[in-house]
């Protein structure tokens, strides 16, 4: 998974979008999505579901959802496949 580094640590993608603990340790590694496909889903993908606490996200051309929080814009969750 292509990950950087922000200044305090923090996993973030390509863009700068901050990586939830949650997600770099539980399903990061294994669903193996490119943080720069995160981005892409975010910056050209579709909203599917935007919720209290977190947008939902479908990037068709590459068959994947991304789920970011609202309120820390971390990314929670990506995986391949429709919402």
């Amino acid at each position: 998974m292509q990950r950087a580094q922000s200044p305090t640590g923090i996993a973030t993608t390509p863009k700068g979008r901050p990586l939830s603990r949650h997600y770099v340790i539980d399903h990061g590694e294994a669903r193996n999505i490119p943080g720069s496909t995160i981005d892409e889903a975010i910056d050209q993908g579709a909203i599917v579901e935007d919720l209290p606490d977190r947008i939902i996200f479908y990037d068709e051309k590459n068959n994947i959802t991304v789920v970011q929080g609202k309120t820390t814009a971390k990314i929670m969750s990506a995986r391949k496949g429709r919402p």
